[in-house]
C-alpha cells in the first residue's frame, strides 16, 4: 500500500467511521498530517473551513469544487513537491470531508481525488522512517 492510499483510507475512518485497518508502516504519516492540520486549525480558528464551498448535490459539482481548491493550492506553491503542499491538500481534504460527512459516498469521492492528486508528490518521501 502506498502512503497516499493509506492516508486516504484513514481519512474515511476519521471522518466517517468507516473501519480501516491500522498499518504501522504508514500511521506515523497520517498522524503527522493530522497533527499539522489541528495546529493550523487552532492558529487560524478554522477560518478556511467556513470559506470552503457548501455541500453540493451532484458528484460533478463536487469534482468542480475539489478541482478549484486543489488547483488553487498547487498554483500558490513555488514547489509542489514540498511538505507544505501535501499538508495543505490534506487539510482542505479533511475540511471538505467534514462538510460532506453525512454523505459517505461523496466523502469517498473526496479521498479518491486526494489520492489521485497527491500520490505522485515527492513530499511523501519526507516521511520515510530512519
Amino acid at each position: 500500500m502506498e502512503s497516499s492510499a493509506y492516508v486516504a483510507s484513514r481519512l474515511l475512518f476519521e471522518v466517517c467511521d468507516i473501519l480501516t485497518p491500522i498499518d504501522e508502516r504508514f500511521e506515523h504519516i497520517y498522524n503527522n498530517l493530522y497533527d499539522w492540520m489541528e495546529r493550523y486549525t487552532e492558529e487560524y480558528n478554522g477560518e478556511v473551513f467556513h470559506r470552503l464551498p457548501c455541500c453540493k448535490a451532484t458528484r460533478d459539482e463536487l469534482l468542480g469544487d475539489m478541482t478549484q481548491l486543489y488547483s488553487g493550492i498547487l498554483a500558490r506553491m513555488d514547489d509542489t513537491n514540498n511538505i507544505t503542499t501535501l499538508r495543505c491538500l490534506f487539510t482542505v481534504t479533511f475540511y471538505m470531508m467534514v462538510k460532506y460527512k453525512a454523505q459517505e459516498s461523496m466523502c469517498g469521492d473526496i479521498v479518491y481525488y486526494f489520492r489521485l492528486i497527491s500520490r505522485r508528490l515527492e513530499s511523501w518521501n519526507s516521511f520515510e522512517r530512519r
